[in-house]
């Protein structure tokens, strides 16, 4: 059997991201260590540009060719507190939380009990619903089964 390489995985994640069909897409997007830098990943349809904003500084992030992929890395030790900085065409800057930044919002008992159809109160786990969550007020949309995550986080 013939290795696989890092960057080789990677990319076919990304592939899979890009084609609306990875099933895990936390896996790819956010930010995540690799070696001794972190890797920080957003999909952002319709940008332009795009910037990670750290410590009230932005930086600009590099774009995968002819994609709307962004990554940006850094050599920080600790986990970034970052937030994304967009710009959709000749539009005006937007700067917000990337929602992949943040850890599930759906437990594994609630992922237990709903795929054994025994979920009582699956109305207040799915759909959208304003929260807090590690720290940022956002309303989330959680849904299972999606191809395409679907969430939103703002301040």
């Amino acid at each position: 059997m013939k290795p696989v390489s890092p960057r080789q995985i990677l990319n076919d994640g990304i592939r899979s991201v890009l084609a609306g069909r990875h099933h895990d897409p936390f896996d790819v997007l956010g930010c995540h260590r690799q070696g001794k830098q972190w890797h920080i990943r957003a999909l952002l349809p319709g940008t332009a540009e795009a910037e990670v904003v750290i410590g009230g500084k932005s930086r600009p992030m590099e774009r995968i060719p002819e994609t709307d992929f962004f990554t940006f890395k850094t050599a920080q030790k600790a986990l970034p507190d970052y937030q994304l900085r967009w710009r959709p065409g000749q539009g005006e800057w937007r700067q917000g939380e990337d929602p992949y930044r943040f850890g599930p919002t759906i437990g594994d008992l609630d992922l237990h009990l709903f795929a054994e159809g025994k979920h009582e109160h699956i109305y207040r786990i799915l759909g959208a619903h304003c929260c807090e969550h590690e720290g940022c007020q956002r309303r989330a949309l959680r849904h299972m089964g999606a191809q395409c995550p679907a969430s939103e986080c703002g301040r």
